[in-house]
Order: C-alpha cells, then sequence, then structure tokens
C-alpha cells in the first residue's frame, strides 16, 4: 500500500472541521532495540535494509500535548519542555517535524501547541530516545487528529498512521508504536511489511522470545558524540555499505526462522553479530566512530563467557557505549548474580531492568 497517496488523500479541510478546538492529550511510548539493525536511509527516512526490534517497557517517553486553535496559520506557535527544562536543541527538531508534518496534518498551522516531555532513561546516550520521543509525540497527533474528524477509535488503522507520521520524525520511531517483536521494512513472505510503516510479527515469534528480560548497562549516560542521523548520513560514503545491506537481509530471514523456532543459542549468536557489525560500518566511514568504551568490550567478553558455561544470555548495542544485556526469564537468578559479582564488582554503574512490553499507553488527559 502506498501509505503517503492514502494519508495525503485523507487530508481535512482544516478551517473549516477545528471550530476554535482546543485540549490535551498524553501517551507514554517505550524505546525499543533493534535486533537487526536499520543502519543507512534514502528518501524520506526510508531504511535502506528492513530491521527486526523488541519493543521495551521501562525505557519510555511520556509526551504531554496542550493545543489551541487559532485562525492565523501564518507561523508555527511551539513551546516545548524537557524534564522541567527548555531545550533548545530538541526543540528545534521538533519544530522541523511539525512544519514536515503539514501536508498529512494540516491543522498543524492553525494551532498553538505546548509539549512536555520526559523520560526515564538518559536522553541522547544511545538508548533509542529519538524513537520513544517521535512515536509518544506522533500518538498524541494522531489523536487529535481523530478528535478533529470525531473518529477517536484506537484500532490497527490509527496505531498504523501514528508508525507512519512517526518515522517521519525518526525512521525507528515507527517501530515503538506497537508492542512485542516488530518488523520495518519490505520484507519477502511477510504480508504487510513496509518501508513505510512497522508491523507487528508477535504471531510468529516463540513465547520464549516474548518474554526476554533485558537488563541495560549504562556505561556512558553522555550525550554520543556521533548522532543516529549523520551515522546514517556516513553510509553512503561506506566502501561496504552495499555488502552490510545485503548482509542485514540475509541475517533478517534467519532471525525470522530462529524466532519462530525459540533456539536461544542461535539467537544470541546471531543479534551479537548484527551489533557488532553496527559499530563495524561506524568505524568503517570516514571519519571513523568508535562509539563503544573499553568497558564495553569487557562486559561484551564476560556475557559471552557466560553463555559458554550453559546460561543463556547474550548482548546488543545500538550506536552508543552501553550494553543490552538480554537473557531468558529462567536464568534471571543467575544473570543476577552475575551482573553483581562480575560486572558491578568494585564499580559504580548505574542500569535499567527492563524487558519486552505491549506497547504504548495513552494516559489520562
Amino acid at each position: 500500500m502506498d501509505f503517503e497517496k492514502k494519508y495525503l488523500n485523507e487530508v481535512i479541510n482544516a478551517t473549516s472541521a477545528l471550530n476554535s478546538i482546543s485540549g490535551r492529550v498524553a501517551w507514554r511510548s517505550p524505546s525499543n532495540i533493534a535486533l537487526i539493525k536499520y543502519w543507512g536511509k534514502h528518501g524520506e527516512k526510508y531504511p535502506m535494509n528492513p530491521s527486526v526490534s523488541l519493543t521495551l517497557n521501562e525505557s519510555a517517553t511520556t509526551m504531554r500535548v496542550n493545543y489551541q486553535f487559532h485562525k492565523r496559520a501564518d507561523s508555527l506557535r511551539l513551546r516545548y519542555n524537557f524534564s522541567g527544562t527548555s531545550k533548545k536543541s530538541f526543540a528545534t527538531r521538533i519544530e522541523s517535524y511539525l512544519l514536515t508534518l503539514n501536508r498529512f496534518l494540516p491543522f498543524i498551522n492553525y494551532m498553538e501547541f505546548e509539549i512536555f516531555s520526559e523520560n526515564t532513561f538518559p536522553h541522547s546516550a544511545g538508548i533509542a530516545s529519538s524513537a520513544s520521543a517521535f512515536s509518544a509525540l506522533a500518538l498524541c497527533l494522531a489523536e487529535i487528529e481523530a478528535i478533529i474528524k470525531d473518529q477517536r477509535k484506537y484500532n490497527d488503522e490509527f496505531f498504523t498512521k501514528a508508525s507512519f507520521l512517526a518515522r517521519l520524525g525518526s525512521g525507528s520511531a515507527c517501530r515503538s508504536v506497537f508492542g512485542g517483536v516488530v518488523l520495518w521494512g519490505n520484507t519477502n513472505g511477510i504480508s504487510g511489511s513496509s518501508d513505510e510503516v512497522a508491523l507487528s510479527i508477535d504471531s510468529l515469534v516463540h513465547p520464549v522470545i516474548r518474554s526476554l528480560r533485558n537488563v541495560i548497562l549504562i556505561i556512558d549516560n553522555s550525550e554520543k558524540s556521533l548522532s543516529s542521523s549523520e551515522g546514517h548520513a556516513l553510509m553512503k560514503n561506506n566502501p561496504f555499505a552495499k555488502i552490510r545491506f545485503k548482509q542485514a537481509r540475509v541475517n533478517l530471514n534467519r532471525l525470522l526462522t530462529i524466532i519462530s523456532e525459540g533456539s536461544m543459542i542461535e539467537f544470541f549468536d546471531l543479534i551479537e553479530y548484527e551489533a557488532l557489525t553496527l559499530h563495524a560500518m561506524m568505524m568503517t566511514t570516514y571519519p571513523g566512530y568508535v562509539l563503544m568504551k573499553p568497558l564495553t568490550l569487557e562486559i561484551i567478553e564476560k556475557i559471552r563467557e557466560q553463555r559458554k558455561k550453559g546460561v543463556e544470555m547474550g548482548f546488543t548495542i545500538d550506536a552508543g557505549a552501553n550494553v543490552h544485556l538480554l537473557y531468558t526469564q529462567k536464568f534471571e537468578k543467575e544473570v543476577t548474580r552475575f551482573i553483581q559479582d562480575e560486572i558491578e564488582s568494585g564499580i559504580e554503574l548505574y542500569r535499567i531492568s527492563d524487558h519486552v512490553g505491549n506497547g504504548p499507553v495513552k494516559l489520562s488527559e
């Protein structure tokens, strides 16, 4: 389906439908962690290869949006507040995002927005804060549109529209609109897969995958030296890019088989391979970037040692130094002991305990 054409055709007459409307909407949307990595994009945030992610539960952004109708559509009116302070860099990004959406949501031109945002985890530290933020904002905007149209239904169509809108803010944000295991990108054999929106594939997944636990080991909570947008752009001149895009598709097909069967050894081997490949791409661009820290590498080795001992655990890493330690629920005690004795012994390390979640939650207004 051509979602862009569909949503352009749904544009409403803003001035006649708004009728001086005002109100407040609020959503809590989680971050997600990619198992098959999307790195490299084209066009309007379309992925160069499909990706698969796990939607988290505790690592989330809460977004509250006050909106007020204005008769004049001469300029965007926006006030943005992040955790009690004005964050100018992200406010500028949100303003640009809202202007991008004008052709799909023309009411934006006739509104004054006051946006309040807060995270349960560090911002811009390589834990997909843009994914949770833009998915939360997209859900708020989709709800405002539904209110204007008097079609306030939180069904599959609503979330698909929100996924489309979220992608235009941050590619990976389109995955956070859905819970569980999510696919984004055209994939042979998967009906409904698209480069424009994400798709839940929970029905294809073994229960052991859906019940995975995740401890995020925060090695560096400072803002990344390389933003995801900059990293994606560098793939255009990476000499290994074409091979990587082909590799990602092969790995995705392998992963789909693995997660349907619930083979955990193969699962951990493959997601670790994907994570290391992502960082190899960053290191082989020009200029090259090394985002992992010495402690990142030390933790990776210790995790692999534990798996050799029979503990079902593995790692993945996004574009940063922090490690997502994934493990099966039955090894909860062993993993807790491992973190306390092998990782945290002698050092101070902030961590977030998380698990695969059910997706965004609408909050009371």
